[in-house]
């Protein structure tokens, strides 16, 4: 029994170490100060080829930022957002199977998969203020 298991352990790590793994690449930023102020971004590339990466801006008015991801099907998302006194509106263009273009919740859906929506005026609710009281600590630290 102890030769089948040191035999199933020696073919275990032999299949790990033939399995290919791709390198990858990655980049990082990040800035803040003492005002509240921030940005930071990432850009990540696989060995394989699929791609992610975001960035983001930010003050006490609002944020902006946009995010992407595209794999190695030839799939892609990239997302534009703003979040500010006015709301969240987000733009989407996409690829993706399933999708089509659309004027949804304050988002933008730019699809390669469908027909382009007639262009008009966007209604969005008005959205409602209400104070956020973080827990102590918040701020602070390691991510800070």
């Amino acid at each position: 029994m102890k030769t089948f298991a040191i035999f199933g352990v020696v073919l275990l790590a032999a299949v790990s170490c033939a399995i290919p793994h791709g390198g990858g690449q990655s980049s990082s930023f990040r800035k803040q100060d003492d005002h509240g102020n921030y940005a930071f971004a990432y850009d990540i590339k696989n060995g394989y080829g699929a791609v992610n990466g975001r960035k983001e801006s930010g003050s006490h008015g609002g944020v902006v930022g946009s995010y992407y991801i595209g794999d190695v099907d030839g799939r892609h998302r990239s997302v534009h957002y703003v979040a500010d006194k006015l709301g969240f509106r987000a733009q989407i263009k996409t690829n993706e199977p399933g999708t089509k273009t659309s004027y949804a919740a304050a988002a933008v859906y730019d699809s390669a998969n469908g027909k382009v929506a007639p262009s008009g005026s966007l209604h969005v609710a008005p959205h409602v203020v209400a104070p956020v009281v973080a827990p102590y600590g918040y701020g602070h630290g390691y991510l800070g």
